[in-house]
């Protein structure tokens, strides 16, 4: 009989992709498409200085590493997932700006090696090979396993008598790129390869870019591993839609709550206890299901591109047995797999207009949803990277084991030295404070101001979420709630003005806090806190490279635009004025058309606010 072994963990791959961007800045928006698909994102000639600060091209869940070149042109970058155990090391690195590379160590489980991203500009002399001869071998001395990737300019299908190959043959580097990387209308050559030097590599291959992009074909390999953490993960969550809540009702009323009380005298144990037997009555009213978060996804991410992913790693693994049948397979998946990215982003970003101006209409928590989406500051991740464990001596990927470090980190340093003993202070005042007295009032002031930090005010930043998408019946509604939680906060009587109010609590209406928020949403926009298509719809006196000045300018009396008579007679009907849109305007691809317009000449109710209160000059600035 045949008996199968215990398997062991499975092999990962680590994927590693390059390109010769030609001015990373411009070209961001590419390498965010393309990020969750590789580990490691190696650019070169990134046309960076130091007027470029890393947050302008940051990539979130990403770890950036740059090096730039004082003069135009050259430099490289590298982004590093945030999921792997990343040093820089500098002192492979050489000072000369001629020399543009990059040394990073990685390390994932008990595998380590050393990454170096390499652009030779084709001016350079025999220095720059001196130099990176003198790295190499360094690096070897320290960890013999390396992987070279970049630009050399050198062209290896043709070039076998050169400083290149010499490097290769020394220090036994395997080139796995074997196709040409540059491909002109006379001539195809091989300037960027991969070298591996005591590394497993699983596929490797180039990669097709648009020449908007890049003149150069993108290279990629996977290096052998041996684990691999998941980008996603479950949660359960309570469908309340097909909930039976008189059950649940029924549940809590015929339980006997008071025999529980009397039987226990522990309080924690009551607690404990209680919140056992509610929590089995709400399992068996309100429907549990199983989702997956997938933090890392784009806005425009839908199902029908992940099925082809799918697809796309199906045909990967059937690519490694390396059929040639099964490889050209794959190829041609990952091609359509890109460019289904490269639709579904162009197609969300022409869309996003028509979706804000539809939402602010109809739906408003809709609306808030999606621009505090698009508006929001590509900050730090949150995930923790690989952490050393000081017990074993091994990096751990597990989140509880990053955890129980973290803890015992954190209690190591809060234990204090019971053999030391506290100083004595000098007292400053012979007056001491030996008897506080609270008052009732006392108390009632704190039970009012925590009733209204706990209650009150999520409920007005709700409600004036709310207020200008809804019915004016339910508008005012929500002034006289917001009216009466003012007179319970105050004590003061129902004849009370709403304006002593307002002054007794210091709060504003909720039209005022609409308002508010719009011209802090604009301020957002207006600091460059947002991407490039919210930033288009500002005028271009707004959004110059001098800052504008948000003073208020009380000596500009010119009559705005939508006052004169010229506005009254124009065919393109504006959102301030109460006549709706004619219905031809809205009829197939014209209705993007007039969208567009409406946007180019600023009419919208938010540039109607913002000149009442100066922030623009004009009301209409035709772009």
């Amino acid at each position: 009989m045949d008996i199968t072994p215990n398997p062991g963990p499975e092999y990962e791959f680590l994927s590693i992709f390059h390109l010769n961007i030609r001015s990373l800045r411009s070209k961001i928006s590419y390498l965010e498409d393309i990020a969750n698909d590789y580990d490691v994102i190696c650019v070169t000639e990134s046309h960076l200085d130091n007027v470029v600060s890393d947050d302008e091209i940051s990539i979130d869940g990403y770890q950036l590493f740059r090096r730039d070149r004082s003069s135009h042109g050259g430099g490289v970058a590298v982004y590093v997932s945030d999921k792997l155990h990343v040093q820089r090391i500098h002192e492979l690195e050489n000072d000369n700006i001629l020399c543009e590379y990059i040394w990073i160590k990685i390390v994932s489980g008990n595998t380590c090696f050393f990454l170096c991203t390499v652009y030779r500009s084709p001016s350079s002399n025999a220095n720059f090979w001196d130099s990176l001869e003198y790295s190499i071998d360094t690096a070897v001395d320290i960890n013999p396993h390396i992987i070279m990737v970049g630009d050399l300019n050198v062209d290896l299908l043709v070039q076998t008598d050169n400083r290149c190959n010499d490097l290769i043959n020394r220090f036994n580097f395997t080139n796995v790129i074997t196709s040409p990387t540059r491909v002109s209308r006379t001539r195809s050559s091989l300037l960027d390869p991969i070298l591996l030097r005591e590394c497993s590599s699983g596929m490797s291959d180039v990669i097709p870019i648009d020449s908007e992009i890049s003149d150069h074909l993108a290279t990629y390999v996977e290096i052998l591993l041996r684990e691999r953490s998941s980008g996603t993960y479950k949660r359960k969550v309570w469908c309340y839609k097909d909930a039976d809540f008189l059950f649940l009702n029924s549940l809590i009323t015929d339980y006997n709550w008071q025999n529980l009380f009397d039987e226990i005298s522990d309080a924690d144990y009551a607690c404990e206890k209680f919140t056992e037997i509610f929590s089995s009555f709400v399992k068996q009213c309100i429907p549990i299901k199983q989702v997956t978060i997938r933090q890392n996804d784009k806005p425009w991410f839908n199902s029908d591109l992940r099925r082809e992913i799918r697809i796309r790693d199906r045909l990967w693994k059937k690519a490694k047995s390396g059929s040639i049948h099964h490889i050209n397979k794959y190829k041609r998946q990952r091609n359509k797999v890109n460019n289904m990215k490269k639709y579904a982003r162009e197609s969300f970003f022409l869309e996003v207009n028509g979706f804000i101006d539809t939402l602010s209409c109809q739906d408003s928590k809709s609306f808030w949803k999606l621009v505090k989406l698009l508006t929001k500051s590509s900050g730090k991740s949150s995930v923790i990277p690989p952490l050393l464990n000081d017990v074993n001596g091994l990096l751990e990927n597990n989140d509880s084991s990053k955890a129980q470090i973290l803890n015992r980190y954190f209690t190591s340093i809060s234990n204090i030295d019971q053999g030391i003993e506290i100083p004595q202070l000098q007292m400053k005042t012979d007056t001491s404070l030996s008897f506080i007295e609270v008052t009732s009032d006392d108390i009632c002031d704190i039970l009012k101001t925590l009733f209204y930090n706990t209650f009150i005010l999520p409920t007005l930043e709700y409600a004036s979420e709310v207020w200008d998408g809804c019915s004016e019946g339910d508008s005012y509604k929500l002034e006289k709630i917001h009216h009466q939680a003012a007179r319970i906060v105050t004590g003061l009587p129902l004849y009370t003005s709403i304006d002593s109010l307002y002054l007794e609590t210091g709060w504003m209406s909720l039209k005022e806090r609409r308002e508010y928020k719009k011209l802090n949403l604009f301020y957002k926009i207006h600091n460059r806190m947002a991407p490039d298509y919210i930033l288009d719809i500002l005028p271009h006196q707004i959004q110059g490279s001098t800052p504008y000045n948000l003073r208020r300018h009380d000596s500009d009396y010119r009559v705005p635009n939508y006052r004169l008579r010229s506005s009254t007679l124009s065919f393109l009907k504006r959102k301030f004025r109460p006549d709706p849109v004619p219905s031809h305007f809205l009829v197939g691809n014209r209705k993007y058309n007039v969208i567009l317009t409406r946007l180019r000449n600023c009419c919208s109710s938010l540039n109607a606010d913002l000149f009442r209160v100066n922030l623009t000059r004009r009301f209409s600035l035709l772009i």
